[in-house]
């Protein structure tokens, strides 16, 4: 492995990376402090790295894992009313004026979690359904018909805007 290969891995995946983790957060800086832990994380097990071929798919189990781990904690410390946070989406929405990335990117956060994991492996990340069906330890034929699925609904939701 080059000595340099962390950097490498950073600036090729830390786009794409963002969108993902921002997706499944909802939170701009919670996102970003997951994308260093992620980085983090790469760094440290590093000896479990696989092949080149899977190291997209690798990137993305730890992102989630990561997401998933900062999610729950943030639960444990901050008990907050659905209400509330409906209300901070929504102004935070008004803010950014529903443009460009921001509005599908709302439209995916109302997906239910595994639905919103594959649109964004999918389309975000440009896994494979295979790949993603790894990462998310589900089948290729369970991935298909479920990301089916969830362009049905996005689709119906960007019909009703």
């Amino acid at each position: 492995m080059p000595s340099n290969w962390l950097e490498e891995i950073y600036e090729k995946r830390k786009q794409e990376l963002f969108r993902f983790l921002y997706v499944m957060m909802g939170d701009k800086q919670a996102a970003e402090d997951a994308l260093q832990e992620t980085f983090l994380k790469a760094y440290l097990h590093r000896s479990k790295y696989v092949e080149m071929q899977q190291e997209k798919a690798w990137l993305y189990q730890i992102a989630r894992n990561t997401a998933y781990d900062m999610l729950r904690k943030r639960r444990r410390e901050f008990p907050v009313e659905k209400e509330l946070l409906d209300y901070v989406r929504e102004s935070t929405l008004q803010q950014e004026e529903l443009h460009g990335d921001f509005f599908y990117m709302e439209m995916i956060a109302e997906l239910n979690n595994v639905e919103r994991e594959i649109v964004s492996l999918k389309i975000i990340a440009g896994l494979t359904h295979k790949e993603i069906a790894r990462v998310l330890h589900m089948t290729t034929a369970s991935v298909k018909k479920r990301y089916e699925r969830a362009l049905n609904k996005l689709k119906a939701k960007y019909e009703e805007a």
